[in-house]
């Protein structure tokens, strides 16, 4: 019987948010280049609390039927906290290979309720057949909490062409600092607001973008108004890859100041793979990519502004400098290009006959 895999996913992207789930469906087109046939069973983004449950039931009404009617070598589970609970009752009825790709938080919980829905499916965690991780840190936390010997590395698909183009030098870039994640508070916009503050008190010409998308738009407009920062700091829409790619082939600096244990950061990646130099909060899994004062600096979370100001500041005075760290970051970035990060994925799932091969 030929392999057949069935994705299951609580993310994907639909018309109205291409960005929502874009890693799956990365995934998807990746086994299918390599000759591997895939049945999705997806949950496109919905709004508000009852438009949520009723596409909650549809999507598990859609896995369920899937897994019943469908020969398939693998089931490939992404986002297992919320996506496996779905799929539950038919995998009890037609037990299959079951693989779960932990994305962040379905690994590390930030709610409670995050942390209840772990411990209840706890045992399937244990049981599943084999597991994907984004990184060397989430990996050690998977295997020290629901045992060793079955999980693997596979960075977020990895850096897309886009990000991998021929970029300029550093002198030929028109802004200075780029901030790019979803407006949320705990991924840092306050404190780029505060670098903001320090780099026009310590003299002109330097420019800030905040891009992405989320709920906080409207706080982060408000912010840089009352702070009277309009004139350095712009607001740029971004939930596409290639314009992703564009801005930060156009800034010298890329800064992440997230609060989260992140599970890989892949936006790091493609901002050294853009040529920028990169300053990051210093969580485990930057240590994975980050070699400090070579391929960029990781800065702890304490002071984290001041600190960032200071080496954006001293980079800015020593250009050459500055360009070293850019292309070796660019150079390093090479080992996470996505098509040497997809060719790994019938091993990670155990088709064509490499079921018997050692995490």
């Amino acid at each position: 019987m030929r392999e057949r895999v069935l994705v299951i996913s609580n993310m994907y992207p639909s018309a109205a948010d291409r960005a929502h789930g874009s890693f799956v469906e990365r995934c998807v087109l990746g086994l299918q280049q390599q000759g591997v046939p895939v049945d999705i069973a997806v949950m496109p983004r919905a709004a508000g609390p009852l438009h949520k449950l009723l596409a909650y039931l549809a999507f598990a009404a859609r896995a369920n039927w899937a897994v019943l009617r469908g020969s398939h070598t693998v089931v490939w589970v992404h986002q297992p906290l919320h996506s496996l609970l779905a799929a539950l009752p038919a995998l009890w009825l037609r037990p299959r290979p079951l693989v779960l790709n932990f994305h962040g938080h379905d690994l590390q919980p930030v709610t409670r309720r995050g942390w209840v829905l772990q411990r209840l499916l706890r045992p399937h965690f244990r049981q599943a057949a084999r597991v994907v991780l984004p990184s060397r840190r989430f990996q050690q936390l998977f295997d020290s909490r629901f045992g060793a010997g079955r999980s693997w590395v596979f960075p977020s698909g990895g850096i897309q062409p886009c990000h991998l183009a021929p970029a300029p030098p550093l002198a030929e870039r028109p802004r200075g600092v780029l901030f790019l994640s979803r407006w949320v508070a705990g991924k840092g916009w306050q404190e780029m607001l505060d670098i903001a503050r320090q780099l026009a008190a310590a003299g002109p010409g330097w420019s800030m973008t905040l891009a992405g998308v989320g709920p906080d738009g409207e706080r982060i407009r408000h912010a840089v108004a009352k702070a009277g920062l309009q004139h350095q700091v712009q607001l740029v829409h971004c939930d596409d890859a290639a314009t992703a790619a564009r801005l930060m082939r156009e800034h010298r600096f890329f800064v992440l100041p997230t609060h989260f244990d992140e599970s890989l950061a892949l936006v790091n990646l493609e901002a050294m793979a853009g040529g920028c130099v990169v300053i990051s909060r210093d969580f485990a899994a930057a240590r994975e990519y980050i070699l400090q004062g070579h391929t960029g600096y990781r800065v702890p979370g304490e002071d984290f502004a001041q600190h960032c100001s200071a080496l954006l500041l001293q980079l800015q005075a020593d250009p050459e400098a500055a360009q070293r760290l850019a292309d070796a970051g660019r150079e390093a970035a090479g080992r996470w290009a996505e098509p040497r990060v997809m060719a790994t994925l019938p091993a990670l799932l155990g088709l064509r006959g490499l079921q018997g091969a050692t995490p």
